[in-house]
């Protein structure tokens, strides 16, 4: 297996580098078998402004994040952490333990107006 780590899945969200510089994120949509062992129809939705899609044909290790060129540019995919793997990496508690923890000493604060 490649040093890269696992097989990006469906509904991952990833972050494609372009140039060796983050450029946008991409929500993966669709991962189908090519014709082609080894290589996948990789379809994204482009988080961007306006939001469009596109299908990539990758080969297995450029699912797993290895680098790889289109049209001579350098692209590179690159998963996104969940904010609740983020935030547990960086406080070292489980959800539950931080849920307990904010309940206890947490204020709301409305964004709405509120009637009294």
């Amino acid at each position: 297996m490649p040093r890269y780590g696992d097989r990006f899945r469906e509904g991952e969200v990833v972050l494609i580098h372009l140039n060796e510089k983050p450029g946008f994120y991409a929500r993966i949509e669709q991962m189908l078998p090519d014709r082609k062992k080894g290589w996948w129809q990789v379809t994204f939705l482009f988080l961007t402004l306006p939001s469009h899609s596109a299908t990539w044909i990758l080969d297995e290790d450029q699912v797993r994040g290895a680098d790889f060129t289109i049209q001579g540019n350098p692209l590179r995919i690159e998963r996104v952490a969940s904010w609740r793997e983020t935030d547990q990496r960086q406080t070292g508690a489980s959800p539950t333990e931080r849920k307990s923890r904010s309940e206890s000493n947490g204020n709301i604060v409305s964004l709405f107006e509120e009637d009294d």
